[in-house]
């Protein structure tokens, strides 16, 4: 579409912006970009609740051009938090805004050109339906979802060399995207009803849609303990079997198990061949209930990108775990999850691996 290609212009504009790398003691000069908008078709923004107040945002968005990671800056407005407590029944405002220095700094690729470090500020607003609390499940934690938009032309992202945002790198105006916000709330039961409650643990805004590139992402066409192809495969090199079970779904009935009250390693994985060339998106929802796990992907039987997977505990999913790396089309990507040496348990679910757009 025409649209795209004509707003992917550079800005000549006379910045004078330098960088000065501290190890090399290289001056390298750079002009900023312009866009005039981008369609944002993956990533995250994650809100955790601390002593039930909001932490920092983190954040991923992907596509049309960009690949920003960033965090770290003020609470901002999220969604969800004034589920703190509240009951079934209540009807709890899910959208969010998060603005100028609740945005924090971090890192972007932006029309080609890597940005390492960035100071971040302008808009994200989510704007999302009211989600209405079910009734109390039994269980220690609960999720409700319900879809967003981000945009209608009030959001917008501006990136600086410095922390005082006085030196511009690029404009991204507007952001537009949509994809569902989930609320996660802990489950207090009470034999009086009247002292049961749920209480918030954070807000998770997931961008989509997106093509899911792998099968079976959420173990649900599974009889447990089956794996198989099409679909995930017990790593075979590790001393103890991967499993699909029915114990610590983060949506669904099933999910991916690694389990062992011995000291055996163990791991999970799907391979999958790139469809085109470009910025892929995976996604994790996982626990543990020890350090040492990892979830990651592998291209051409290179590492490409892990994350530790923490020890939340039972059912804990909290936030995703999202990373993004490049691969051509033809390469082999294998999606995988490890769980160490110790005993204990990872699990996974809801895995999704997106495209470039």
């Amino acid at each position: 579409m025409t649209f795209r290609t004509s707003r992917q212009k550079q800005v000549a504009r006379a910045l004078g912006v330098a960088f000065l790398a501290i190890g090399g003691g290289v001056a390298v000069t750079t002009t900023a970009w312009a866009q005039q908008s981008a369609i944002v078709v993956g990533g995250v923004l994650n809100v955790f609740g601390v002593t039930s107040f909001p932490g920092s945002p983190s954040w991923t968005l992907v596509g049309d051009g960009i690949s920003v990671f960033g965090g770290g800056g003020e609470a901002g407005n999220t969604g969800g938090q004034d589920c703190t407590p509240c009951r079934p029944g209540r009807s709890i405002a899910m959208s969010g805004t998060f603005e100028g220095q609740s945005l924090g700094s971090g890192s972007a690729i932006v029309n080609g050109v890597r940005y390492g470090q960035v100071f971040f500020a302008g808009v994200l607003n989510f704007h999302a339906n009211a989600a209405v609390m079910p009734d109390f499940d039994g269980n220690s934690w609960r999720n409700v979802t319900v879809p967003f938009t981000l945009g209608t032309g009030d959001s917008f992202l501006l990136g600086y060399a410095d922390v005082a945002r006085t030196q511009l790198l690029f404009t991204i105006q507007p952001l537009i995207g949509r994809g569902t916000v989930t609320l996660q709330v802990r489950q207090t039961l009470s034999p009086d009803p009247l002292l049961s409650f749920y209480d918030w643990s954070s807000t998770t805004y997931t961008f989509g849609p997106g093509v899911n590139l792998l099968e079976k992402p959420g173990f649900e066409e599974y009889t447990p303990p089956a794996l198989g192809v099409p679909g995930w495969v017990s790593d075979p090199n590790r001393q103890t079997p991967a499993k699909s079970e029915s114990n610590q779904p983060h949506s669904g009935s099933n999910n991916g198990a690694c389990f062992t009250p011995e000291s055996l390693d163990c791991g999970i994985y799907q391979e999958v061949t790139a469809p085109s060339t470009g910025t892929y998106l995976l996604t994790f929802y996982a626990t543990a209930d020890r350090d040492g796990g990892l979830v990651g992907a592998h291209v051409n039987g290179v590492q490409a990108v892990s994350i530790p997977v923490e020890a939340r505990g039972f059912r804990n999913y909290g936030g995703a775990y999202t990373m993004t790396f490049p691969a051509t089309a033809g390469d082999i990507i294998r999606v995988w999850m490890f769980s160490p040496a110790i005993p204990g348990y990872v699990v996974v679910d809801d895995v999704s691996l997106i495209g470039p757009q």
